[in-house]
C-alpha cells in the first residue's frame, strides 16, 4: 500500500510540475494567437463552428470571408435531438486559408 500511495504522490508532483512550469524545450511545439495563413508548407486549416448542447429547432449559420470576400456561407439547422456522442457543427477545409480556396471533396 505504501508503494501505491508513494507512486500516486510522485506522480501528483510531476503533474503540477508540468503544469506549472510547461514544456518549453519541446522544438516540436508551436503556439499562436490567431490562425495562420500558412501551415507547415502551405495547405488547409480547417475551420469549425459548433454548438454547445443544441436543442430540436436551432440553427447555425456562418459566413467566412478572406479580406472582406464571401468564401464559404453555411446553414444548418437541427431537426430532431442528438444521438448520444454526435455534434451539431459546420465545418470548413481550406486548400489555402489565406486565399480562401476550399478543398474539392
Amino acid at each position: 500500500m505504501k508503494g501505491l500511495m508513494k507512486s500516486a504522490a510522485g506522480l501528483a508532483l510531476m503533474l503540477g510540475w508540468w503544469t506549472l512550469t510547461g514544456d518549453g524545450d519541446d522544438p516540436n511545439h508551436e503556439s499562436a494567437s490567431s490562425i495562420p495563413t500558412t501551415v507547415w508548407e502551405g495547405g488547409g486549416a480547417f475551420v469549425e463552428f459548433g454548438a454547445v448542447d443544441p436543442k430540436p429547432g436551432d440553427e447555425l449559420r456562418w459566413t467566412v470571408a478572406v479580406d472582406g470576400e464571401t468564401v464559404d456561407e453555411q446553414t444548418e439547422a437541427l431537426e430532431k435531438p442528438l444521438e448520444e456522442n454526435y455534434a451539431f457543427f459546420l465545418q470548413a477545409y481550406f486548400d489555402d486559408y489565406a486565399s480562401g480556396t476550399l478543398a474539392e471533396d
